[in-house]
């Protein structure tokens, strides 16, 4: 009789659960039930926001953050402005990075100016709180902005009429920086060009009168204003130019060798150069050179492994051991550019 009743007991419940369940996963709420109400409070804001770091072009605050910004889904959000104006909302303005949730770091700004930031906390459903602000300002920049890379370069131009300096320089000021830039044989200002009187930083090509040791002088100012000392770097410029052949194919790999007077390599080339297929353009000072060239097969030629190494003279090209100390007589120096800028049909 009593398992009876159980049975009887386990029905009902089963014929009240049944069509609950069946709602449920159709994604209806049965009668009667309780439905969750989506939140619509605006989370609480943060408190206690404060400047905590000055300098001329970076600001950093602070500032004390409710619970909610440790709930999944929120975050804190920060506005910049330029001036005591705060930005009118979250998606107005300037982001500024928040490190953790209690700090943010802008930066670069410009230096003696106000700046206000808001800062809003959003939580997971997307619901920001009140805005918060402070307004505070950079202070002065009275550090000189410092030449952090200069370099480049003097050859000869392609119609040989002249020598054409390509530099470049950067500098570690966020602030726009330009360059007065004055070229000297010397180093000293004495008797200087003035190549540029307010260059941006990156590139800049200038014409000098002849090849040698130039020493371009910069004088870096930003724009509050704070200039550099005069600094110069020395560039090297190439007035004379040799140009040839190699006699390569797709068996054979060439590389060029070129010795100054001293028999001090000048330069080292691949077969693949600026002129087309198998030929090179090398640009040297003046003097007197010997050129040379080593063919060596390429590993796949199916060629015996053998290098031959041959030096130019006026007479045609002539092999040799390959040893420097043992280049032929008529090859050393054959290549005459004291007078002449360029040389052609150079083919060692």
């Amino acid at each position: 009789m009593a398992r009876r009743h159980e049975r009887v007991t386990m029905r009902r419940v089963l014929a009240t659960l049944l069509p609950v369940l069946a709602l449920t996963l159709a994604g209806q709420t049965p009668s009667g039930a309780a439905v969750p109400e989506a939140t619509t409070t605006a989370p609480p804001p943060v408190s206690s926001i404060a400047v905590t770091a000055r300098y001329d072009h970076t600001l950093t605050i602070g500032w004390a953050v409710p619970a909610a910004v440790y709930t999944p889904g929120a975050s804190v959000v920060v506005r910049l402005t330029r001036g005591a104006t705060p930005a009118a909302s979250p998606t107005t303005g300037y982001a500024v990075p928040v490190t953790f949730p209690r700090s943010a770091t802008a930066r670069p700004l410009t230096s003696s100016a106000a700046y206000t930031f808001a800062v809003w906390v959003r939580d997971g459903a997307g619901h920001y709180s009140a805005r918060r602000t402070i307004t505070t300002s950079t202070l002065e920049d009275v550090t000189a902005p410092r030449l952090t890379s200069f370099g480049g370069s003097g050859h000869l131009s392609a119609d040989t009429s002249r020598i054409t300096v390509a530099a470049s320089w950067t500098t570690n000021d966020v602030e726009a920086v330009r360059a007065r830039i004055i070229r000297s044989t010397t180093p000293s200002l004495t008797g200087g060009v003035l190549v540029a009187s307010a260059a941006p930083p990156g590139g800049f090509t200038d014409t000098v009168p002849h090849e040698g040791t130039w020493y371009y002088f910069l004088r870096l100012t930003d724009a509050s204003g704070v200039s550099s000392p005069w600094l110069y770097r020395p560039l090297e410029t190439l007035g004379h130019r040799i140009r040839g052949s190699l006699g390569t194919s797709s068996y054979v790999d060439g590389f060029l060798s070129v010795y100054d007077s001293s028999g001090n390599q000048a330069g080292t080339e691949s077969s693949l150069a600026d002129d087309g297929p198998d030929s090179y353009s090398m640009d040297v000072p003046a003097g007197r050179f010997t050129v040379c060239a080593t063919y060596t097969p390429l590993p796949d030629s199916h060629f015996p492994e053998e290098v031959h190494h041959f030096c130019w003279t006026p007479a045609g090209r002539v092999e040799y051991d390959g040893t420097v100390a043992n280049i032929p007589p008529a090859a050393r120096g054959a290549v005459d550019l004291r007078v002449a800028k360029e040389v052609t049909g150079i083919n060692p």
